[in-house]
């Protein structure tokens, strides 16, 4: 078999762990099913949580007595917006402490330094709530000088700011600082090496289109053997050569403009106050809920259509069923799942189900990771659910790129 093969224009960002962690020694199989099933628990908690209080927010402020009380406490401080957005970290941070330190306790290798969590979720929360500011700042001076146009507009060009600046912002969150140029001359690969201490941290692809990047943590070379490393090298180049990367940043991207304009039309076409932005969010919320509920097929099946790819390529399934399961055991992956929580919960499918569809056609339906980028894509329009799911809760790291196939 030959090797993978290589576009030069694309880049190769490599991640390593943090010195001193006992990866070599660590088989996240011991854990992996307990803490799944605990994460996504704790997801399913976390979300369901923002779903009814989006609900009854909206309920409450849909009564006109209570929008005159809520409307003259929250419009008399300048400070309003940045209070609600305060409230809002404050009511997520016990969900962090669970996922990013209880369970970190539990199921996390035990070389992890786990003093850190509060250093950088601080650091996460601090950015995200400065960007949430900014955003309900701008919704309201776009409302102001061009209505509803002006601010659809704003959510459109956050969203591309996003998706361009995308490993400027997983820098901005979690701290991650990239050294200097390596690579293979051979191939013309390069790669910038940096320490993460976040195992489940899978990388993935990022940048505009045209000018990707991919993203692959250094940990998994010593986790993964050399060809399967090279194999997730090669699916990350497929992801977009094939086009399934670029549909799935798309269909995300689009998902957040529609509801953008589904919320502000029920806000009357505009946001032009503090109380506006905060109904605005809760709609937003509840769109995202949606998305959480409808995107993950596509998802799936793009996950799907890669493995087939793949196997057509290597004329058989032998290294293919070698490499889903040693990549989902990192990924937090579970062996097996019932069909039904999968089909509502999961974006990535089991490894049974991925090993069981390498004989199927899938051809190129799907669109790739197209429900965690909408996570992502979602700091453009306020949206409360974008850390809040059982893969990321309470790690900053996966805020902004969550674990991908």
């Amino acid at each position: 078999m030959e090797g993978p093969t290589f576009d030069k224009r694309v880049d190769c960002v490599t991640f390593s762990v943090c010195a001193g962690n006992p990866l070599s020694s660590y088989d996240p199989l011991d854990r992996m099913t307990t803490g799944a099933s605990a994460r996504l628990k704790l997801g399913i908690t976390t979300v369901g949580t923002w779903v009814l209080l989006s609900i009854a927010g909206l309920t409450l402020l849909s009564s006109r007595p209570v929008a005159e009380i809520a409307t003259m406490a929250v419009d008399l401080s300048r400070l309003s917006l940045a209070s609600w957005i305060t409230l809002y970290l404050l009511v997520q941070l016990p969900f962090d402490w669970v996922g990013g330190v209880l369970f970190a306790r539990r199921f996390d290798p035990p070389g992890k330094r786990r003093q850190r969590f509060w250093r950088s979720w601080l650091r996460g929360a601090l950015v995200q709530g400065l960007f949430f500011w900014g955003v309900g700042c701008g919704l309201m001076t776009a409302a102001r000088y061009g209505g509803f146009f002006f601010s659809l507009m704003l959510v459109g060009l956050l969203i591309c700011c996003l998706i361009g600046l995308q490993r400027f912002m997983l820098h901005l969150v979690s701290g991650l600082r990239l050294d200097g140029d390596g690579g293979e001359r051979r191939t013309g690969l390069l790669w910038r090496e940096c320490d993460c201490e976040e195992i489940a941290f899978s990388g993935g692809v990022i940048g505009w289109f045209g000018h990707e990047r991919i993203v692959v943590p250094r940990a998994w070379k010593r986790l993964l053997s050399p060809s399967q490393f090279l194999r997730l090298i090669d699916r990350r180049h497929l992801q977009i050569t094939s086009g399934q990367r670029s549909r799935g940043v798309l269909v995300a991207g689009g998902w957040i403009w529609l509801g953008a304009i589904l919320a502000l039309l029920l806000e009357g076409g505009e946001v032009a106050r503090p109380l506006d932005v905060v109904r605005f969010s809760l709609w937003m919320t509840l769109w995202q809920f949606l998305g959480l509920l409808l995107l993950p097929t596509l998802s799936r099946n793009a996950t799907f259509s890669l493995d087939q790819q793949q196997t057509l390529l290597d004329g058989g399934p032998g290294n293919q069923v070698d490499f889903i399961t040693a990549t989902s055991r990192l990924t937090e992956g579970e062996q097996e799942r019932n069909q039904i929580v999968e089909a509502i919960f999961h974006p990535l499918p089991s490894v049974t189900n991925r090993i069981k569809a390498l004989d199927q056609h899938q051809g190129s339906r799907g669109a790739w990771n197209a429900n965690r980028m909408m996570l992502y894509l979602a700091w453009a329009s306020l949206g409360l659910l974008s850390r809040a799911v059982h893969c990321n809760v309470g790690r900053p790291l996966l805020w902004i790129l969550p674990p991908v196939d």
